[in-house]
């Protein structure tokens, strides 16, 4: 099957941002005053150190790898190096929004950091919103996104699920 890449945008609404400011001092726009955190999933060098990408972590949830390679297209455009790219326009029109954006590492040439280490350093800078970047692998007519939202209770609740759906439905518009 040949497999593309399709955008999964996650807004994870309990974290926050760390590493890479960069916001005007006087920022002004419909986002300004409010801290974005941006997590572009995987890493350029994760497949390098296969023992520490496949060290277990516990996610909230369950126990997993610390992180992986990611995926690519089948003529070998890597996840990583999408995200990587996504993310950087991302920050560009948030900041002209008047966000400050913080993130989960500065550059795409390095190794991890694993999935709980990514979630407590978004929490460090109490962003507003979260993103997570990935472009997950699935065929060549899949399009779209996915929003997780996390309850304030840590579990599924319909009032959470109704949220969710709001947040999609706006994304969408």
């Amino acid at each position: 099957m040949r497999r593309t890449l399709c955008v999964a945008v996650t807004f994870l609404a309990s974290l926050a941002g760390a590493v890479v400011p960069a916001a005007p001092a006087q920022a002004t726009g419909i986002l300004a005053g409010k801290i974005v955190g941006i997590d572009p999933g995987h890493n350029g060098r994760n497949y390098t150190d296969p023992s520490f990408m496949n060290k277990q972590v516990w996610n909230g949830r369950e126990w997993e790898d610390c992180d992986t390679t990611g995926t690519q297209t089948t003529s070998g455009y890597a996840e990583h190096a999408f995200n990587w790219v996504v993310a950087n326009y991302l920050a560009q029109k948030l900041r002209a929004e008047g966000a400050t954006v913080v993130w989960t590492r500065s550059s795409d040439t390095g190794i991890g950091p694993c999935v709980d280490q990514r979630a407590r350093l978004l929490n460090h800078d109490h962003a507003n919103i979260s993103i997570d970047i990935h472009a997950d692998g699935g065929p060549s007519s899949g399009r779209g996104f996915a929003i997780l939202c996390r309850s304030r209770t840590g579990r599924t609740t319909a009032s959470s699920r109704r949220r969710c759906g709001s947040v999609a439905t706006s994304a969408r518009a």
